[in-house]
């Protein structure tokens, strides 16, 4: 390939290829629909205390490398390969044990809304 020449698309099948607009479009549907949709599922009741937590989030767990304290949404739907975002770096994932410091449940629901939240769809998971 010639420096500073992208690539010819030429072939393939530009419902297929992500643009500029189709990314934008994407992040649009995320952020009306299915974000919103997931932040329904989260109820205070599974903040009761830690056994709740764990049992109710038991797919978010990041395994490997660690104690089994960590999780993220983002586990659910990119596995374990995070895209940082720039700012935000780890700021989806949630220490279990620092999380239930907090003796208020509505405090630990807000932590756990809080990094769902910053854990984003890119096109790579569609």
């Amino acid at each position: 390939m010639t420096p500073l020449d992208p690539p010819d698309v030429a072939g393939f099948n530009i419902r297929s290829v992500w643009t500029l607009d189709r990314m934008h479009d994407m992040d649009k549907i995320y952020n009306e629909k299915v974000k919103s949709a997931i932040l329904k599922r989260i109820k205070q009741k599974d903040f009761v205390d830690e056994q709740t937590f764990r049992a109710k989030y038991a797919d978010y767990q990041i395994i490997g490398g660690g104690t089994g304290d960590l999780y993220s949404y983002a586990v659910k739907i990119c596995g374990d390969n995070f895209v940082p975002t720039k700012g935000k770096i780890d700021a989806h994932i949630v220490d279990v044990k620092e999380m239930f410091k907090e003796k208020k449940k509505w405090k630990r629901y807000w932590v756990w809304k809080k990094a769902v939240t910053v854990a984003k769809i890119t096109p790579a998971q569609t």
